[in-house]
């Protein structure tokens, strides 16, 4: 709890309601946590298995079981659904984390297990909440948790992070034409020296945690929590400034989007998501 962490454990006050997802939608029918942690460790575990990997027989029955959707009937579309602690930071480990409100040091994600929000009502619900540690006396030992999910990627596996300071760089249709084949030819060079694809050169381990999709710093830092409401993929499709309306295509919109800078955590398996835009 003193840590950085993806999955929990969360320095949650004992005395503090559990952030909840109040708003109406479907979220009678899912996955069980349980079940999908259970799914990953069998499957990790029959991989890794020597000199014969894979999933037995067995194993195969058991991971179909397993991945087996749940009606949960008493699950009104109204009542308040807990959220899943996605992760906490504290600014200590993360450099360019923008300073909380009124000393807070500690920022705690959260998010809802449907992807049921926005005016598409097919969009997450992330909210984030800033607090002082040190206030933290008596902390909450068993958070409340959803029945069932609506996507196995919204149930992290718990991690410590480690995280690590690496610039990023645009989309490249942001960029002019002829700095976009500069640049592929720059990285098929790359790509055959060192013998392995491309993303295997371009891309690190981990997910950018800096501030910024769907949320300004200012906006964070006048309430010590905010919901944001925010595709987290890491694909450009999204992420892309042009993509989000934050910044228009163009040459400019290039050089301006160019020396953004994130955090990355190298956390292992564990899903961190995206709490900010590069």
């Amino acid at each position: 709890m003193a840590d950085s962490s993806v999955g929990g454990p969360l320095l949650w006050p004992v005395d503090e309601p559990w952030p909840v997802c109040a708003e109406s939608h479907s979220r009678a029918r899912g996955r069980r946590p349980a079940d999908i942690h259970r799914w990953r460790q069998v499957l990790a575990s029959a991989w890794l298995r020597e000199p014969n990997p894979g999933p037995t027989d067995a194993e195969r029955r058991l991971l179909k079981e397993l991945g087996q959707d749940h009606r949960v009937e008493e699950a009104a579309a109204a009542d308040p659904l807990p959220l899943i602690g996605l992760a906490q930071f504290y600014r200590r480990d993360v450099p360019d984390l923008p300073a909380g409100p009124d000393d807070c040091d500690l920022l705690q994600v959260f998010w809802c297990p449907f992807d049921a929000h926005g005016p598409t009502g097919y969009r997450m619900l992330l909210d984030l909440r800033w607090r002082r540690s040190w206030e933290v006396a008596a902390v909450l030992a068993s958070p409340p948790q959803p029945q069932v999910v609506g996507f196995e990627g919204y149930v992290p596996e718990p991690c410590v992070l480690h995280p690590e300071q690496v610039a990023t760089y645009p989309f490249a249709g942001l960029l002019p034409q002829d700095l976009c084949a500069r640049i592929d030819a720059w990285e098929e060079a790359l790509e055959e020296e060192a013998e392995q694809p491309r993303a295997a050169v371009a891309l690190r381990r981990g997910r950018p945690v800096g501030m910024g999709v769907g949320l300004e710093p200012a906006a964070a830092r006048s309430h010590h929590h905010c919901a944001l409401q925010a595709c987290t993929c890491s694909s450009w499709t999204m992420t892309s400034p042009a993509a989000l309306g934050r910044v228009p295509p163009g040459p400019e919109a290039g050089a301006r989007a160019a020396g953004s800078r994130a955090v990355r955590s190298r956390s292992g398996r564990a899903w961190a998501g995206e709490v900010g835009l590069r």
